[in-house]
């Protein structure tokens, strides 16, 4: 990864971990109600049982506990140790303190990866190849992402659906499903909610026969 790069994660992350440690109610900044009911629904009628799955980015394990309660086998990553903390005072165990371009897993490790309001914040080609390196022949790998982002206190890269698209083909994906769900927020401090209360949700599957660039 270039320098710029270890720089603007390591500076995001001194920001997500000063907001684990005070909570992101008490930190001002937004949440949305409908976000956990929406995914859960969407995630549920795509996933098989009992998958292995992968999350980076989990933050403080919000979805992560969606996921354990569906019954999948759940491994968290995230770069904030706090982050990490708080995910396992609510029960998720299994979390991994790692950069999401160079992930300590095997090959094949996972039958799902989701990568849940990260894309403005990674180099995404190299992560979308490490998604496909950790993840099982016609894997299922799962991104959401808002359209513009939310923090002025962060480095952040707005990317278009298309963009998305692309890059996922050039990391051996093929997308299956696009959607735009509507959530509702809880506070609209620094929001502007009428561009930020839509949520993508994108569905690709890894090709048999990668062909990575």
């Amino acid at each position: 990864m270039r320098l710029f790069q270890r720089l603007k994660v390591r500076s995001d992350a001194g920001f997500f971990h000063r907001v684990a440690k005070r909570g992101w109610e008490r930190s001002g900044h937004f949440t949305f109600t409908g976000e956990s009911s929406a995914l859960r629904a969407w995630l549920t009628a795509r996933l098989p049982a009992q998958q292995k799955v992968l999350t980076l980015g989990c933050g403080t394990g919000e979805l992560e506990r969606v996921l354990r309660r569906a019954g999948h086998h759940v491994v968290g990553v995230d770069v904030v140790r706090e982050m990490l903390k708080v995910a396992q005072r609510r029960g998720i165990k299994r979390v991994v303190q790692a950069d999401a371009h160079f992930l300590p897993f095997r090959a094949a490790a996972f039958d799902v990866v989701i990568l849940p309001e990260t894309l403005g914040y990674i180099e995404v080609q190299r992560v979308f190849r490490e998604v496909a390196r950790v993840l099982k022949a016609r894997g299922r790998f799962l991104i959401t992402s808002y359209p513009v982002h939310f923090f002025a206190h962060v480095t952040y890269r707005k990317l278009s659906t298309a963009r998305i698209v692309r890059g996922l083909a050039r990391g051996g994906f093929s997308v299956r499903e696009q959607r735009f769900l509507v959530v509702k927020p809880r506070s609209v401090r620094e929001v502007d909610v009428e561009r930020e209360s839509v949520l993508l949700y994108l569905l690709a599957k890894k090709n048999v026969r990668q062909r990575l660039s």
